[in-house]
């Protein structure tokens, strides 16, 4: 899903995301859209990302490769 390129300039401009999230914006939205009864239910995303480098993910075999703990000695 797409954004209009509206939004995203919205939010990309100087600081505004920042700005929204110190003065409570986003705080206030989900209690609004509930009392106008647009939404019925509430769901959190996160955007957190965790990639491998790219020669690792392309590598394939075991998933825990290279993280096991080194044998004793």
């Amino acid at each position: 899903m797409e954004r209009p390129a509206r939004a995203v300039r919205a939010l990309a401009d100087g600081g505004r995301f920042a700005r929204w999230a110190a003065d409570g914006t986003f705080d206030k939205l989900p209690a609004a859209a509930l009392g106008r009864a647009e939404v019925g239910w509430l769901v959190a995303l996160d955007s957190t990302i965790v990639r491998a480098h790219q020669h690792t993910a392309a590598k394939g075999g075991s998933p825990s490769a290279g993280w096991d703990a080194p044998a004793a000695g």
